[in-house]
């Protein structure tokens, strides 16, 4: 085989490798899966509730802070993934 300057390499994985491989590309697929953005609901100190979505609570809690600055305290201790049944109850208050 003529060489034309490239180098070539040929790598054999053995069993055990090859399953430390799936194992990592598995994690990586259900890291991507877990960052989907979530909803948070939350409270502000002096009382009312919103929304904030974020791939992870403290993105979250930054966004919110970032969104109502000094105007108005977010709680950064009620912050929670907001359920369905949750955002029933709250948005009920409006109707």
């Amino acid at each position: 085989m003529k060489n034309n300057g490239y180098n070539i390499r040929i790598v054999c994985l053995n069993p055990v490798d090859l399953l430390y491989k799936q194992t990592e590309t598995q994690k990586l697929k259900t890291m991507k899966k877990q960052l989907k953005i979530k909803n948070y609901t939350y409270n502000f100190i002096g009382g009312g509730w919103n929304t904030q979505g974020g791939k992870t609570k403290k993105q979250a809690i930054s966004l919110a802070k970032k969104r109502w600055g000094a105007n108005h305290e977010v709680n950064e201790n009620s912050f929670r993934i907001s359920s369905e049944e949750e955002m029933k109850n709250l948005l009920s208050l409006f109707w």
